[in-house]
């Protein structure tokens, strides 16, 4: 991941499953850290003014997004 120019490079290594969250974590998005271990990182893509993106074209978010905010680390199912 540290080779990464934009989060569509990220979203390109399946290995993290990155996809959007709904429901209450709407406008959040989830990767993997690991399959064997259960955690999951939740960010929010934020523009080049640092705010988060009102876009909702996927495709157009992880294209233009080179900040991210970590909301949190969990162990998904527990």
């Amino acid at each position: 991941m540290i080779n990464a120019v934009n989060l569509a490079d990220v979203r390109a290594m399946r290995s993290y499953n990155l996809h959007k969250l709904e429901g209450n974590l709407k406008g959040k998005y989830s990767l993997y850290l690991g399959k064997e271990n259960g955690f999951r990182l939740i960010i929010v893509p934020l523009n080049c003014e640092h705010e988060q993106w009102t876009e909702k074209d996927f495709d157009k978010i992880c294209m233009n997004t080179q900040i991210v905010e970590i909301q949190e680390v969990s162990k998904h199912y527990e």
